[in-house]
């Protein structure tokens, strides 16, 4: 299998396996999915970054074969403080070896001061698809906003970031 077909494969095994995930659970009022191509590299002046990252079919993929990075995803959401969150950010690994995957979900206030944070990490086998997951988030104040970062490993591809409200809040 050529790399172009393997990158295709992969992105749309990612978005399929969470359309599915949660069609059966979230109405279209409820939730909310964006591309991994929304995030942006953390410091986009990191030439070896630049020279690594492509932002393609609605992916964020890193293709060096040993570089790391990290990528920033602000969270839009209406309406955050009033219910319970589920967040989750998708990824995809083709490097031919297990890798971890951790991202952080961070509140901050109205003066910029972070308020708390929250880390998720999963591993995944080559050719692995999987997501770092947050669940029951509330803000502490309406007022305060959410960001999150995710670390890119080698070889890698961040697919659709998906906010969608907890059940029962």
């Amino acid at each position: 299998m050529g790399f172009e077909s393997k990158l295709a494969t992969t992105v749309a095994v990612v978005g399929s396996f969470f359309l599915l995930v949660f069609a059966g659970t979230a109405s279209a009022s409820d939730w909310e999915q964006t591309s991994g191509d929304y995030c942006n590299i953390k410091n986009p002046n990191n030439a070896t970054a630049k020279k690594y990252s492509r932002k393609q079919a609605g992916a964020l993929e890193n293709l060096s074969f040993d570089k790391q990075f990290t990528v920033t995803c602000p969270l839009i959401i209406d309406n955050l403080n009033e219910s319970e969150w589920f967040v989750s950010a998708s990824f995809a690994n083709y490097a031919g070896y297990a890798q971890q995957y951790k991202c952080v979900l961070e509140e901050y206030d109205v003066f910029d001061l972070r308020v708390r944070a929250y880390t998720s990490a999963i591993t995944l086998e080559d050719n692995w698809v999987g997501a770092a997951s947050f669940d029951e988030i509330r803000l502490t104040e309406p007022e305060n906003r959410l960001y999150m970062w995710c670390a890119l490993p080698a070889r890698s591809i961040m697919g659709s970031l998906v906010v969608s409200e907890t059940p029962g809040s």
